[in-house]
């Protein structure tokens, strides 16, 4: 029988400070400490929890959208690497 470790991963369902990525990251600290003193040592979120999803993209025109989007790239976060 495959005996692997056991481990508990916690899933958050919150809304992210919409376009605001320094306090969705504070919002994001809050909630892993929440669920590490919890137990748990794997928290999932959301794909695009930081900065958010771009909703408008279905209900505006580009247009209409491009003041969001340059929201939407100013609240990017940068993972620097190879």
């Amino acid at each position: 029988m495959l005996n692997l470790p056991k481990f508990k991963a916690a899933t958050v369902q919150a809304a992210p400070i919409f376009l605001d990525t320094e306090a969705t990251v504070d919002l994001v600290c809050q909630l892993i400490h929440e669920a590490a003193n919890n137990g748990a040592s794997l928290v999932a979120f959301p794909e695009v929890f930081i900065a958010g999803y771009p909703y408008w993209n279905w209900v505006m025109t580009p247009v209409q959208g491009s003041p969001w989007f340059e929201k939407l790239c100013k609240s990017a976060i940068e993972v620097p690497g190879g």
